[in-house]
């Protein structure tokens, strides 16, 4: 959905999402390379895990979430989770999910079969210029490890799939963290559509006066073939009465898309 954005909040993340050349990460099948604006690079120690709650996740999603600034507001607990994910032949497939600075897990993932090239890394919190940190970039078919982050952000996989067939990766992660693919509530969404407001106050793109306003509606709505949170405010004190209305979207799981006058 091509959005009016007053503001472009926080870096790109990919939830799950196969990436093309317009992405904001840009892979290179000849050589298996994953490369962004800039890259720091770090081992992380191994460690195994087991983990419960298992959770199908194959379908491969266009979508790219603007993260939240502000995301972190939402208490992370300890948390075990089993994700499978389906990388299809030929392609590639990310899965991060957000931590706080400090914030320690563990992981370990495996395929069904084949050997992937891979590159676990982290990008910082409302970062813009690209940066990233990489942990582990290497080929194989099973990783374990642990991880306490130096930042808030998003921290996660990428994986390449060379081969004809699809590939089946196993994930389980154990500790402290937030994720992407599962929604957030209705007091969660407005929560971080007052954030994304008053972000656009702070950097003078919106007046004062709509710090006070509250939550005129809140709607989940389907839009390109996925469901968002779309959250309205009203503000008769705007002279312009074409920017009294102020829409907030969302994704299910409360990372900010857009925030416009227009609804579209």
């Amino acid at each position: 959905m091509p959005y009016t954005k007053l503001l472009l909040l926080g870096f790109f993340t990919f939830i799950i999402a196969s990436c093309s050349d317009n992405d904001a990460h840009t892979h290179n099948s000849n050589d298996g390379d994953h490369s962004h604006a800039t890259e720091d690079t770090v081992k992380s120690d191994d460690k195994t895990l087991e983990a419960t709650d298992n959770t199908e996740v194959t379908s491969p999603s266009e979508t790219e979430a603007k993260v939240n600034v502000e995301q972190q507001d939402q208490k992370q607990t300890n948390e075990k989770d089993t994700i499978t994910i389906t990388i299809p032949a030929k392609g590639d497939k990310e899965y991060k999910l957000y931590l706080n600075k400090g914030a320690s897990f563990d992981y370990t993932w495996k395929t069904d079969k084949e050997e992937l090239f891979f590159d676990f890394h982290a990008e910082p919190e409302g970062d813009t210029t690209g940066y990233f940190k990489s942990f582990e970039k290497d080929t194989k078919s099973s990783v374990s490890g642990s991880l306490t982050t130096e930042f808030a952000g998003t921290h996660g996989w990428y994986w390449e799939n060379k081969s004809t067939s699809p590939v089946v990766i196993t994930l389980s992660v154990s500790g402290e963290y937030q994720r992407l693919d599962k929604p957030v509530s209705q007091e969660v969404a407005e929560k971080n559509a007052k954030k994304a407001i008053n972000l656009l106050i702070k950097e003078g793109k919106v007046d004062k006066s709509w710090a006070s306003i509250k939550v005129n509606t809140v709607d989940k709505k389907v839009a390109d073939d996925r469901s968002e949170w779309v959250i309205t405010y009203i503000n008769k004190a705007i002279p312009d009465t074409e920017k009294q209305t102020l829409y907030v979207f969302l994704t299910l799981s409360g990372q900010s898309i857009a925030v416009n006058y227009t609804g579209k």
